[in-house]
């Protein structure tokens, strides 16, 4: 997330761009189309495209094969020649700015054009540092705005230089505000709003990729597919608050279960899907199937009451139940629904 106060350093290379988040994540943003924005992990000194975001239709195939190529290549090229110290070069323009900023407030009875001339120089390096183009509708509003706050912040001076101190103290805040709520729709858009776990779309995404990697490293992904039993009761008994309690629950469990680069997802209502990344054999999905079923069928305390549901599981294993993650993900529905058939909380895999 870009700061005004503090930006992450951000590299710009042909037509992509590379940067640094807060928490240390590094990424890259593909500008011209198909654009994506990805996170970047680094494996024995190797770097990995993790969690691709599209903003237009993703391509398939070798556009879709040499355009990751090009992604890693320009990460190692900017991770060779070294990152410009991005964040030095803004703290010393803001420390120039500072500095010149004193000196005009001295001499500002005697020359009110050169204030006007230092606030037009402070927006100038502001623009000059929106590089990012996922944040740069955000980056205009809060120029527009700095600019504004800093032309009412000129007339009023000669009365007041506290009330322009505090008025850039709530322009800092405001940017801060909005760079919250950009962060938060960003994680909504991806994830689900109850239970914190990805949602359909990202679930999507990181199967496919899976089954990429499968096909590259002859390896297999299995889809569980994971429906809750009695879970209509419990809300039209005990009401929506107890049922998205239990949901929360449930999604708690099955994290506690899985690897940390396995995937749990909540896909609506109800129905969750964990993926198992190099699954291994049919006797350990079925092994953790096992597991989850049995921890499901612990009843939850919620608010002194104890509710019992219980999970049907339907399992397909990719590449061999499917060529795509929608068709892995239908015949693992499928075989979910022919448990509940057969007497529900349990599991079965997908057969032809």
């Amino acid at each position: 997330m870009l700061e005004l106060n503090d930006p992450a350093p951000v590299l710009g290379y042909d037509d992509f761009i590379y940067g640094k988040g807060e928490s240390g994540e590094c990424y890259i943003t593909h500008i011209k189309v198909p654009r994506f924005v990805a996170l970047i992990s680094v494996s024995d000194l190797k770097p990995c495209l993790q969690e691709i975001t599209w903003w237009d239709e993703r391509p398939f195939g070798v556009a879709f094969d040499h355009l990751l190529t090009r992604a890693i290549t320009v990460v190692e090229t900017i991770v060779a020649e070294g990152e410009n110290d991005l964040t030095q070069k803004i703290k010393q323009a803001v420390d120039l700015l500072e500095e010149r900023f004193n000196i005009e407030l001295h001499t500002l009875r005697d020359s009110e054009e050169r204030m006007e001339a230092q606030a037009q120089e402070m927006v100038g390096l502001a623009e000059e540092q929106q590089f990012n183009i996922e944040k740069r509708k955000a980056a205009e509003l809060a120029l527009i705005l700095s600019e504004e706050q800093l032309k009412i912040q000129i007339s009023e001076l000669r009365d007041s230089e506290e009330r322009m101190e505090l008025q850039a103290q709530e322009l800092v805040a405001l940017a801060e505000d909005l760079q919250a709520a950009e962060q938060e729709m960003k994680f909504l858009a991806l994830h689900d709003a109850l239970t914190k776990l990805p949602s359909r779309r990202l679930c999507m995404d990181r199967l496919e990729q899976a089954m990429m990697n499968d096909r590259r490293n002859k390896t297999k992904t299995a889809v569980l597919f994971i429906d809750l039993d009695g879970f209509k009761v419990v809300n039209d008994s005990l009401g929506h608050e107890a049922g998205d309690a239990v949901l929360i629950g449930v999604g708690q469990r099955l994290k506690a279960l899985i690897r940390e680069n396995d995937t749990v997802a909540r896909i609506g209502g109800d129905e969750f899907v964990v993926l198992l990344n190099e699954a291994g054999q049919r006797e350990d999905v079925a092994l953790i199937a096992q597991e989850i079923v049995a921890e499901l069928s612990v009843p939850f305390l919620i608010k002194n009451d104890k509710i019992k549901v219980g999970a049907s599981i339907g399992i397909a294993i990719s590449p061999d139940d499917g060529g795509s993650a929608k068709a892995v993900i239908r015949n693992a529905d499928q075989s979910m629904y022919l448990i509940k058939r057969q007497g529900k909380n349990n599991y079965g895999f997908f057969s032809k």
